[in-house]
């Protein structure tokens, strides 16, 4: 048996400490964290919402991990590729 439990509202909690996301955009890298940055490929769809996500995360200093690097669109595997400075030592696919 099914039973409906009416949500909670929460008014109480602060919302003092958070910080607002950086927007979406397909263009550049957006820096999430230090060492992580974001850059959501021009994919949009139900699936995808404003497009594939895809994080590079280290520096100049120790190289780039690439997390999901996306659809097989050039332009963001060229906008992956310069973000990262040609550095990139591994790529990781979170699902397919």
């Amino acid at each position: 048996m099914l039973r409906f439990t009416p949500r909670m509202s929460t008014p109480h909690l602060p919302l003092a400490g958070l910080q607002a996301r950086p927007p979406w955009q397909h263009e550049a890298p957006v820096a999430l964290q230090p060492h992580v940055l974001r850059l959501t490929a021009p994919n949009p769809g139900l699936m995808t919402g404003p497009g594939t996500n895809s994080y590079l995360v280290g520096s100049s200093a120790s190289g780039w991990l690439v997390v999901d690097p996306g659809p097989l669109e050039p332009a963001h595997i060229e906008r992956l590729w310069q973000a990262a400075g040609g550095d990139i030592r591994l790529i990781v696919c979170t699902h397919s």
